[in-house]
Order: C-alpha cells, then sequence, then structure tokens
C-alpha cells in the first residue's frame, strides 16, 4: 500500500497522502480480505486449475484412444460387410419371394396373402386355415410389438392366442418368426 501512495502525484499534501494511506487501511480491515489470506487462494485456485488441465489431457488422450478403437471396429464390420455381401443378397432374394407376398395393415401388423401361405408345401400348413394363422399372427404381432420380446409356448396359452404348433411351423418357414431352444417365440420383422 505504501508504494501506491508514494507513487500518487506530489500535489496531493503530506495530510492528503496520510489520510489516503489509512483510508486503504480501514478498507482492507473493513473488508475483511486479508492480502494473505487472497494470495493463498489464488495459489489453490491455480492448482485446482493445473489438476483440471492435466485431467483435461488424460480425457482427451482417452477420447482419442477410444475413436481410433471406434475407427478400427467400422473398419472391421466394413470388411465383413464386404465379405459377406454376395451370400446376404442371395439370402434376402429368397427371404423376399415370400415377404413380397404379405400385406402389411395399419400400425404395421402384416397379413399373409393366399400365394404366401399356399408356398407352403402341405405337409407343413396341414389343416391350418389362412384365416386363423393371419389372426393368430396379427394377435402375436400386436403382442410382441408392444412388449418387444418374445413369448413362450406357456404364455401364449395363458394369453389365450390361438396357437397351435402347425400355425407356428407356418410362420417359421415362411421366416417370419423365430424359435429358440427354450420354445420363446419372436417376430424377424
Amino acid at each position: 500500500c505504501k508504494t501506491a501512495v508514494e507513487s500518487l502525484p506530489t500535489s496531493f499534501s503530506k495530510a492528503d497522502l496520510e489520510y489516503i494511506e489509512k483510508r486503504l487501511k480501514l478498507d482492507f480491515i473493513n473488508s475483511g480480505e486479508n492480502p494473505a489470506v487472497i494470495l493463498a487462494d489464488l495459489g489453490a485456485i491455480k492448482a485446482k486449475h493445473a489438476n483440471l488441465f492435466f485431467e483435461m489431457e488424460e480425457i482427451a488422450a482417452a477420447q482419442r484412444r477410444s475413436m481410433g478403437s471406434v475407427r478400427r471396429s467400422i473398419n472391421t464390420i466394413k470388411e465383413l460387410t464386404q465379405h459377406l455381401q454376395p451370400a446376404v443378397s442371395a439370402s434376402f432374394f429368397l427371404y423376399s419371394e415370400h415377404h413380397s407376398q404379405i400385406e402389411v395393415l395399419g400400425c404395421g401388423i402384416r397379413q399373409l396373402s393366399d400365394s404366401a401361405f399356399k408356398s407352403v408345401p402341405l405337409s407343413i400348413r396341414s389343416k391350418v386355415k389362412l384365416p386363423e394363422l393371419n389372426s393368430f399372427y396379427q394377435q402375436l404381432q400386436e403382442h410382441l410389438c408392444k412388449n418387444n420380446s418374445s413369448l413362450s409356448m406357456q404364455k401364449m396359452k395363458q394369453l389365450k392366442l390361438n396357437m397351435s404348433e402347425a400355425k407356428l411351423k407356418v410362420l417359421q418357414h415362411l421366416t417370419l418368426i423365430e424359435i429358440d431352444k427354450k420354445g420363446s417365440v419372436r417376430l424377424l420383422m
């Protein structure tokens, strides 16, 4: 404070300078801010800043590593896709033969056409009737779309879906559903 006071222009009298010095001291005392405390706080803030900067550098390095990993994974997936594309195209052709004969009703619910139904061998469709199959398939789609899961045979019976093994086999033959080893059914479309 004395250096600030001493550097003031000389046009002030000595009494004026003493008053300014006392006033500055009083302001420091009344404000409750001790310059030593302010300097200590400033040092703590600088240390926190340095620590945060170091952590930010670590995070940026981790992000660069993870982005490199993601890029490598994407490149691997691209290579696999290019390698598998001929086989997938052939499978899609067979899949679309059946599915082009499926009608889409409101809310995305699908219904089998007569030609799709008749494309299933008689030994598989046995005594199944198309209207009953479409009714069951609609119920199955509605439930599985709402719950986004699979259904066990037991649960289908509890829900009183008009289920039969023959209907499931027809839908499975048309690759509309998949039945896992536990007997749970899930939609493929």
